[in-house]
């Protein structure tokens, strides 16, 4: 049976959000031009872009991005990176060394030309700027040109996972990006894709036209643009109201008017799991019966179930790693309100500070308001602040960032290594889980000649994080819910990012 701290807190957020929907409906007067047979699309997206580059940025502020920036090598329908990108050779040459063929034939829409050179550039990049994918490229350790198509990359250890890096990382026009500098291209962007910037009104949309000169065909639509829409019940009072042709991340509970309405729903399978990330080092949470309360105060079955309903949206999880990793751990940390009550108690009570988006995953708020009344049962004083996605991933890089963050732990790269990269041992920029068993594991598992392997070696480390640090409480992997309108193909990969060498009208 559901508390009554959930349910006033669910209830709360969600009569909010509906407020906030009704007060927005004005906005649907925005008409789409969009249609089967149109040569342009509109798609309502909850966050706005801090930047464009996508080595500053995180794979959830790519989602526009990626539409100019592309990728280094796509990923399939098993989240496997292809060759079907602009590096479409790799081979392991050495224990510590890789070969990678950089895609001839292929041009920036400025006129530079992609190449070997380029590829060490958009290598180097990626590796030294600062910024939230810099830890996952730090094996990298030199990238020397062997010719016109072709580098050699050195790395710092023995690994496997170059080809799931080169899934995360993008191409570089290193004339343009030396030119403008880090900030500037965020701003406008330069690179190989389907698309090509337009315009960018900060707080209201980005217009993209088809890059005539695309190397993968010519684009699907002429015209594109994004619609930055947080909240989600607008959204789809939007897309209802031929205000957009796709809407993402649309609320579960509204599925059945969108269908009714004529749309359709897409649903796609992602690696976005939401955890409840504590900072194990110092400050609210130092102590580890804290963070073991707070771990037994959260009923994620009773959120999914309210929130999600009974499973429509999103699925339960007590594991760090999402499952596409194979990993075979579980926290030790069911829902025990009366076992989390005694450990505050016996700690003197506890003040926690819960930060968490609004509009930038789905029912974020509600899940944070759930979470809030969740904690407070069981003794902790709780202070919300609730902020928008780019002040949200600001602040929460701070190395002294403290108290409890709701945010994902999203499989954006095919590898596991994702996650120790960001969140455990000396790499990330903001302490979780630090130490040095954390760089011995993750190095170890670079390594991994074979699934069972890598298996093994990660199943340690979640045992390390969930059940004797206890830095990451596990909530749930939400699905990834599109509002799209009759005709729209569109393909979500397992990033959540869409395919725009494929999005059009079919």
């Amino acid at each position: 049976m559901l508390n009554q701290k959930l349910r006033r807190g669910a209830a709360a957020a969600l009569a909010g959000v509906l407020m906030l929907g009704a007060a927005a409906c004005g906005d649907s007067d925005t008409k789409s031009t969009g249609g089967s047979g149109s040569p342009e699309m509109s798609v309502l997206t909850g966050g706005e872009p801090r930047s464009m580059n996508c080595a500053v940025v995180s794979a959830f502020d790519q989602m526009v991005s990626t539409a100019f920036v592309e990728r280094l090598a796509p990923t399939d329908d098993d989240f496997q990176p292809t060759k079907d990108g602009l590096v479409d050779e790799w081979e392991q040459t050495a224990p510590t060394e890789w070969r990678l063929r950089a895609r001839e034939g292929v041009t920036f829409s400025n006129g530079e030309e992609w190449n070997a050179e380029a590829l060490k550039f958009s290598l180097d990049t990626l590796r030294t700027t600062e910024g939230s994918v810099t830890a996952f490229f730090q094996p990298f350790t030199e990238v020397t040109v062997e010719d016109a198509s072709h580098v050699k990359v050195a790395t710092a250890e023995p690994t496997t996972a170059v080809p799931a890096l080169l899934a995360f990382g993008c191409g570089f026009p290193p004339a343009y990006y030396q030119e403008v500098g880090a900030e500037g291209f965020g701003q406008k962007p330069i690179g190989t894709g389907p698309y090509v910037m337009e315009t960018w009104d900060s707080g209201q949309q980005v217009t993209a036209v088809a890059n005539g000169a695309y190397w993968g065909g010519t684009p699907k639509l002429k015209k594109l643009t994004w619609k930055f829409v947080p909240d989600q019940t607008t959204r789809v009072n939007l897309l209802t109201g031929d205000g957009g042709d796709v809407a993402l991340d649309v609320p579960v509970e509204r599925i059945a008017e969108i269908e009714g309405a004529g749309f359709e729903i897409r649903e796609s399978e992602t690696g976005n799991q939401q955890n409840i990330q504590m900072n194990a080092e110092s400050g609210q949470l130092a102590s580890v019966e804290l963070r073991k309360a707070v771990a037994m105060a959260i009923d994620r079955d009773a959120i999914v179930e309210a929130i999600f309903q009974n499973g429509a949206g999103a699925t339960a999880t007590s594991k760090f790693f999402p499952g596409v990793y194979g990993t075979t751990t579980e926290s030790d940390f069911s829902f025990d309100e009366a076992a989390a009550k005694d450990l505050v108690k016996s700690a003197g009570g506890g003040k926690l500070t819960l930060h968490y988006t609004v509009g930038r995953y789905p029912k974020d708020q509600d899940v944070a308001e759930a979470v809030a009344g969740m904690l407070t049962n069981v003794g902790f004083d709780v202070e919300r602040v609730p902020m928008d996605g780019s002040e949200f991933f600001a602040k929460k890089s701070d190395p002294g960032f403290d108290g409890l963050w709701i945010a994902a732990g999203a499989a954006v790269l095919p590898h596991p290594d994702v996650l120790v990269g960001a969140f455990l041992g000396s790499r990330p920029a903001k302490d979780y889980c630090s130490g040095d068993s954390y760089d011995a594991a993750g190095k170890a598992g670079l390594a991994a000649g074979s699934p069972e392997e890598l298996s093994t070696i990660y199943s340690e480390m979640e045992d390390q994080v969930l059940n004797k640090d206890v830095c990451f409480a596990p909530l749930y992997v939400a699905k990834g819910l599109t509002g799209a309108r009759e005709g729209v193909e569109i393909r979500r990969g397992y990033d959540t990012l869409i395919d725009y060498r494929t999005l059009g009208w079919k």
